[in-house]
């Protein structure tokens, strides 16, 4: 089965098997205001941002198959206050900027500075593990503000991380709050309400 557009999923809702065809979109699977949601053997065919794009609450990703396009530029975005966990996921071709981007700048920052200390975390195991040509290429991680667990020590030889500076971090992250419209701000407002951060 394949969904040619933008899924996002209901609370607690749990994918199998199925494709996303996010190619049209900025991605192909967006879970911004849920607590928690899942997904098992699912493909997942990049937009023009990501493949998966996580903002906040708890997420298990089995075997997802992740597939950039020529514009993706990365195939996991986790930011926000989300805590992930990508269980066997599998990074089949090299997006522009990364594989994942952990703790990316989000609207919602824009308008509570508190929340930059609601770090993302993103658990990592056996990827690309299960293919052998995949095995040999590294999956590249750019850390900014928030935190990469690699499960299994004999992961960190197949995972390189790119730690940004924290200085550079802040720096990033108050351009992005005074660059963010007032338009913006307000529809972050009503969201935050309406669903507040998990704690971690």
């Amino acid at each position: 089965m394949t969904d040619t557009n933008k899924y996002n999923l209901s609370e607690g809702e749990y994918i199998d098997g199925i494709e996303i065809d996010g190619y049209s979109k900025s991605e192909a699977l967006k879970l911004s205001n849920l607590k928690y949601a899942g997904a098992t053997e699912v493909r997942l065919l990049g937009g023009s941002e990501d493949c998966l794009d996580v903002v906040r609450g708890y997420g298990i990703f089995n075997t997802i198959h992740f597939l950039p396009s020529k514009k993706t530029r990365q195939s996991v975005t986790a930011k926000g206050s989300c805590n992930i966990v990508l269980n066997n996921p599998w990074f089949l071709e090299k997006p522009k900027l990364a594989d994942i981007v952990v703790g990316d700048f989000t609207i919602y920052d824009a308008v509570d500075k508190e929340r930059f200390k609601k770090k993302s975390v993103v658990h990592l195991k056996n990827p690309n593990a299960l293919d052998d040509n995949l095995n040999s290429r590294k999956v590249k991680v750019i850390l900014m503000n928030g935190d990469l667990r690699v499960i299994d020590a004999k992961d960190r030889t197949r995972v390189k991380v790119i730690k940004v500076p924290s200085l550079l971090v802040k720096i990033y992250f108050f351009f992005g709050r005074l660059f963010t419209s007032k338009k913006r701000k307000e529809q972050a407002r009503k969201t935050l309400k309406e669903f507040p951060d998990v704690k971690q």
